[in-house]
């Protein structure tokens, strides 16, 4: 293995790891924001009185605390 063929290879290790955490991180971004906005939402809604669901996770909660609120 010459010099040259190492330093190509090198390159695209290097080139190939700085993408797969530009997704990584890019992803977590987008995670972060619907928490935020999904908290923003919930703050809102209970500031006005209204009970607000969310989709997936308002039924595990609902189910695991053994509430018996009904949503309107």
């Amino acid at each position: 293995m010459q010099a040259r063929d190492f330093y190509a290879f090198d390159r695209f290790v290097c080139r190939s790891l700085f993408l797969v955490g530009l997704i990584l991180s890019l992803g977590n971004l987008v995670v972060w924001a619907a928490g935020f906005i999904g908290w923003l939402v919930g703050m809102i809604n209970a500031f006005q009185g209204k009970y607000f669901k969310l989709p997936v996770i308002g039924n595990l909660a609902e189910r695991w605390s053994g509430s018996d609120i009904v949503a309107m």
